[in-house]
């Protein structure tokens, strides 16, 4: 058995605490973040203390582990992982890392890593050299986090223009403005906020409304924010909040 331990390049170093490199049955202890490993041989057994046996063929993840794990295979066992700092690995999986923590878990059961090419990424060259693997998942991992700083970047933009209109934009201009189409737009909005763009559009312009409410006539309110008529700001209130705009404010 041995295990080689690759430092990560210095930009990368607040987010990866290190790359290791497995040949053989070994039991190693692994404390912390998690850790994102890659099969690069015949399946392997996971035996995580005081859990059942788990045996995988493909990637895997550690969830948060401090206590120590087995890697045991009948065949050839080379393992290469990337273990995370705790901040450090949110660009691949924005859910809660408690869902994982203490578990092993199949990559293909994560979502959010299909279809960005890691797995077909570290597949190739199996002889290859730690070194060069520590290099493919660089690469990738710089990929990744401008994909999702990006990605942070347009929420934020269409956040910004939904508050410059006062709510009084429609969905094709929002994403016209923002440089994606707009089922991409939704998508990031669905990710990062929960709601769509349009929704949360609708809910700041009755925000407004409703500020102006206790000081002003609901049909000049309606008519200054948008809105058809009077008729229009109530059923849209009643939609949105399941009260009138009188019950909201029993002045106005």
């Amino acid at each position: 058995m041995s295990l080689h331990g690759i430092a990560p390049p210095l930009a990368w170093a607040p987010l990866i605490a290190s790359y290791w490199h497995l040949d053989g049955d070994s039991v190693v202890d692994i404390h912390g973040g998690v850790a994102l490993v890659f099969n690069l041989g015949d399946p392997v057994t996971v035996d995580v203390q005081g859990r059942d046996s788990l045996q995988v063929a493909s990637p895997f993840l550690l969830g948060g582990l401090s206590r120590r794990v087995g890697f045991r295979a009948d065949g050839d066992l080379r393992l290469f992982g990337v273990r995370f700092r705790p901040c450090g690995v949110f660009p691949f999986f924005s859910m809660p890392q408690m869902e994982f923590a203490g578990q092993c878990v199949v990559l293909d059961e994560l979502w959010e890593l299909k279809g960005l090419g890691v797995v077909e990424a570290m597949a190739r060259g199996r002889g290859d050299a730690p070194d060069d693997y520590a290099c493919r998942f660089n690469e990738f991992f710089a990929a990744r986090r401008d994909s999702f700083l990006s990605y942070g970047r347009v929420v934020a933009m269409a956040v910004a223009v939904i508050r410059r209109e006062c709510g009084n934009v429609t969905m094709a201009v929002l994403a016209a403005e923002c440089g994606v189409s707009r089922r991409h737009l939704e998508r990031l909005f669905d990710e990062r906020i929960g709601v769509t763009p349009k929704h949360l559009a609708r809910m700041f312009r009755l925000s407004l409304a409703l500020g102006h409410l206790p000081s002003s006539d609901a049909a000049d309110v309606a008519a200054r924010c948008g809105y058809f008529d009077q008729s229009h700001l109530i059923r849209e209130c009643r939609c949105l909040t399941d009260y009138s705009p009188s019950q909201m404010h029993p002045s106005s």
